[in-house]
């Protein structure tokens, strides 16, 4: 449950950090972020934020995630023929973490565990 209520209190930060194409050395502006299409992987294990950061690099999306949110998480890694949805999902799997893009195009990195409470209205007293 701490780890849970910590995971949301470091979500809701307001450090929130936009990791971009471009700062990972990436490819021109003009490509559109695409994670449909299929392509072939070779993204060496590290640190996950790194892996994030070639996934979009390599797909012309950025990636907007607090990277203390991550900072400790490590990737094995991904080699194949996938499409980026497919690599994110490989890259984040059992990282607590989803990859979800946005109605502007970016994709964000978002804990799993948010859930919204229903609660029922009382009857009056």
């Amino acid at each position: 449950m701490l780890h849970s209520l910590l995971l949301k209190r470091h979500f809701r930060s307001a450090q929130a950090v936009s990791l971009s194409v471009l700062m990972a050395g990436g490819c021109g502006s003009s490509m559109a972020c695409s994670l449909d299409a299929q392509r072939d992987y070779s993204i060496a294990g590290g640190t996950l934020s790194n892996a994030l950061l070639e996934v979009g690099r390599l797909n012309g999306c950025s990636i907007v995630f607090d990277p203390g949110l991550i900072s400790r998480m490590h990737s094995d890694g991904v080699r194949g023929h996938f499409s980026g949805y497919d690599v994110a999902r490989m890259l984040l799997h059992s990282s607590g973490f989803e990859l979800v893009l946005t109605a502007n195009g970016t994709l964000t990195l978002q804990p799993t565990d948010i859930q919204v409470k229903r609660t029922s209205a009382g009857r009056g007293v």
